[in-house]
């Protein structure tokens, strides 16, 4: 994947601004939905899978991950909006790249099986770091009870996943989607910026 995107801190309401970003799409003809990040940072799961823009929270400030191609018409549709709004652009990021960490403990053959399933492969333009998983298999263990001495199954594993934006942001959603999410804590999603802001 070659798309490249950038971050546009923006300042002002947040629900003004959410409510700008997805009227912008709409009228861009646009199909994909916006997912906005909350304050801890992390990517909530409200949001179809492939959409790929984010708006992370920060107090009044707003950081909004857009194509770079898109970037000169929503800006000066935010400028010619501004006086009405009150929102407005603060800079402009381009993003080089982004990750995020993960973590499992899965004690079911099925679900050990299906997060294999998950990290088998990443998106091309993504990658896995330090993934070792290890799995265990006892058995000689009776049915699990306060004396047994361990699980009779479990796949334990952590790594983190890096690469360009898109790709990352696609696998992070396949992984909060699949049959085993409840047991994959993602941590926070990391955009890294490079170069110069742009105003």
């Amino acid at each position: 994947m070659d798309k490249k995107y950038s971050g546009i801190v923006m300042t002002g309401p947040f629900e003004m601004i959410k409510g700008f970003v997805i009227g912008y799409y709409l009228g861009a003809g646009k199909t994909q939905r916006p997912f906005f990040h909350v304050k801890s940072g992390t990517i909530r799961h409200d949001t179809l899978l492939g959409s790929l823009k984010t708006l992370l929270v920060m107090e009044n400030e707003v950081t909004f991950c857009m194509e770079n191609g898109m970037v000169d018409d929503f800006s000066k549709a935010v400028k010619h909006a501004r006086h009405r709004t009150g929102i407005s652009i603060k800079n402009i990021k381009k993003i080089h790249s982004a990750e995020f960490k993960f973590e499992h403990e899965i004690y079911n053959r099925e679900l050990g099986e299906s997060c294999k399933n998950v990290f088998k492969e990443t998106p091309e333009g993504a990658q896995l770091i330090g993934y070792e998983p290890v799995e265990e298999k006892h058995e000689e263990y009776s049915t699990l009870t306060l004396r047994s001495p361990a699980h009779r199954y479990s796949y334990r594993g952590k790594g983190a996943v890096q690469g360009e934006f898109e790709p990352v942001v696609q696998f992070f959603f396949a992984v909060k989607q699949s049959k085993c999410s409840e047991f994959i804590e993602c941590h926070d999603f990391k955009l890294n910026f490079e170069g110069k802001n742009k105003k």
